[in-house]
């Protein structure tokens, strides 16, 4: 699906339609977005400078809240779609930072791997068929993620991605901090297991 709903090529669609859109799967409009906003992101990590963390621990980071504003944005909650995954964006950079700072080891095993993912798609000479094979990919990753946790976990992960703490994710979800904290636990070590 090459177009938005409403028939316009992505190229010249809103950010809000393409948030759209990838909320209803379309990973071909997430290309379209991350395409758009990895600049924004590369030049937020590049401000960070972690000994353990490199650029792209961060550019990857970046990208994940970017899907998950994509997915979970609400134009009648939220202010602009800019603006708002931006303020993600930088926030869960920012707690990647102080999380690293602090001395909890969070290990970087924990993450998916960026595979030069977006960097190769946002490239300009870049073929449809290299496009094609970068969006299955990274639809693979999410597939995989998501077959793996359980609804709590899935939900847990999102929340912890827009950087909420323990305590509201526990609130939203209607369980206990620990609870939370548990299975934060359980998300690690899956993904641990799927990416080592």
């Amino acid at each position: 699906m090459n177009n938005c709903y409403n028939g316009k090529p992505l190229a010249v669609c809103t950010d809000e339609e393409l948030a759209l859109l990838v909320d209803y799967g379309n990973m071909t409009a997430f290309t379209e977005l991350a395409e758009r906003y990895l600049p924004a992101i590369e030049a937020k990590a590049a401000s960070f400078n972690v000994a353990g963390f490199e650029f792209n621990d961060f550019v990857q980071e970046g990208l994940l809240s970017l899907y998950i504003c994509a997915k979970t944005y609400d134009s009648k909650r939220n202010s602009g779609f800019k603006t708002f995954c931006n303020s993600c964006i930088l926030k869960r950079m920012i707690s990647l930072y102080r999380t690293a700072n602090s001395g909890k080891n969070l290990p970087l095993k924990a993450y998916v791997p960026y595979d030069d993912y977006l960097s190769e798609a946002s490239a300009s000479d870049v073929n449809p068929e290299q496009k094609l094979i970068n969006e299955e990919a990274f639809s693979d990753t999410y597939r995989i993620i998501k077959s793996r946790l359980s609804h709590l976990e899935y939900d847990v992960l999102i929340r912890y991605i827009n950087n909420k703490s323990y305590t509201d994710i526990a609130n939203d979800l209607n369980v206990s901090v620990k609870s939370v904290n548990n299975t934060m636990q359980r998300i690690r070590k899956k993904l641990k297991d799927i990416y080592i």
